[in-house]
């Protein structure tokens, strides 16, 4: 045997021990879990929940509000729709049947749909990402527009003082002119 396939074959019997440790780790995992489930998962259930709140709540707020942002509305509902996607798989991964069979089943399903799930989470940290930048600018805006609407009420209020006091003038001291 050569010293390459020397190195091959021992790269295979590595991948296969990597290979069969995350299967006996993930089946102990879930088996021993209270939920049924691999922490990572329940991890990433927890937050997908949240941003699905998040979600909804910027869904109705946008709805109410009077700069309403079309695109802010779109981002959100499409984000709730692929974080229930991603809900509906990780509940799919659960185990019902709390036994070590079912649990190396569990795992087996992890691991085949492992880069789904990461496939989704990273498009929903897309639109997480989207979203916040979405917010930002109708932040800004906002804050442009009251500092736009102050700038405009003190120059009426300016032009009124003014106004206010030529009349004055001109109704004490007719004939004077007054420059200001």
């Amino acid at each position: 045997m050569s010293g390459l396939e020397a190195i091959g074959v021992a790269s295979s019997i590595l991948a296969f021990i990597d290979l069969g440790y995350k299967i006996v780790h993930g089946t102990y995992e879930t088996y021993k879990s209270a939920t049924g489930a691999t922490k990572e998962n329940i991890h990433v259930a927890a937050v997908i929940t949240d941003l699905e709140t998040v979600s909804d709540g910027l869904v109705g707020t946008a709805a109410l509000s009077r700069t309403n942002d079309a695109e802010l509305v779109v981002l959100a509902r499409k984000c709730r729709a692929l974080s229930q996607d991603l809900l509906g798989l990780l509940q799919k991964l659960v185990v019902k049947d709390k036994n070590l069979m079912q649990s190396f089943k569990a795992t087996w399903r992890v691991m085949r749909n492992q880069k789904e799930v990461n496939s989704i989470e990273k498009r929903l940290e897309q639109y997480r990402q989207q979203i916040t930048l979405r917010l930002i600018m109708l932040l800004w805006c906002e804050k442009r527009f009251l500092l736009l609407n102050r700038r405009g009420q003190a120059l009426l209020t300016s032009k009124q003082a003014k106004d206010r006091v030529l009349s004055r003038n001109s109704s004490t001291k007719p004939g004077v002119t007054v420059f200001l």
